[in-house]
């Protein structure tokens, strides 16, 4: 089993090889950011399941394998709703669009190792920053590409950010460099953060930052 932690409110963590946030909606269903590795699959539903809790919707921040390996899986288990830009829903549409992302790799070893990233949104995330409603529930999506082309950060009701893999954590810094399509976009996107007014940040690799922290974390990435 996984632990969970508290961060605000209704706004919690699974404790998986990257932090997942999670939003409680009531005492049984929850909202997932995120979804994590595909081999994480089986301990991150048992964890959900020995609290009481199941997935309704996943709010996904980008399609790489660490972050949406089972949103499938829960999208066809449970019937939760997925959330996606329509850049990142493009990437995952088929496994020939996959090809894109993993580009050096054969079909073959595309269709063994990752034909479960293969899935189609339920609903797109605006296309402007600002809120939106998901489940009966106001979110707000921030659009932070430069990581990959269709990343977003999305902000719970409880006012915490989840920024995903717009910036790295402090002691990520120090293991290794930092990826993105545009490192450009990526240092536009994270000047976005300090200034959404965010009582605490969760970043997926893998820290819980203050809103009074933040700024100082986006100057260290």
């Amino acid at each position: 089993m996984m632990k969970l932690t508290q961060v605000r409110g209704n706004t919690w963590v699974i404790e998986a090889m990257a932090l997942i946030p999670f939003y409680k909606l009531d005492s049984r269903r929850v909202i997932l950011l995120d979804t994590g590795l595909r081999e994480e699959g089986e301990a991150i539903e048992q964890t959900l399941l020995k609290h009481g809790l199941e997935p309704a919707g996943i709010l996904c921040s980008h399609v790489h394998v660490d972050h949406c390996g089972n949103n499938r899986y829960f999208q066809e288990k449970y019937g939760a709703q997925v959330w996606l830009t329509p850049e990142e829903a493009g990437l995952c549409r088929s496994l020939l669009s996959l090809k894109c992302y993993f580009l050096t790799l054969p079909m073959r070893m595309i269709r063994e190792e990752s034909e479960c990233l293969v899935h189609r949104p339920d609903h797109y995330y605006p296309i402007e920053d600002g809120p939106f409603e998901a489940e009966g529930h106001t979110f707000r999506v921030v659009h932070t590409p430069g990581h990959s082309v269709g990343h977003v950060s999305v902000i719970t009701p409880d006012n915490v950010c989840y920024a995903a893999d717009a910036l790295l954590s402090g002691e990520k810094l120090n293991a290794k460099l930092p990826y993105g399509l545009s490192l450009e976009m990526m240092m536009e996107s994270r000047e976005k953060l300090p200034g959404l007014g965010c009582d605490a940040y969760i970043i997926a690799h893998r820290s819980v930052c203050s809103g009074t922290e933040i700024g100082e974390l986006v100057r260290q990435n």
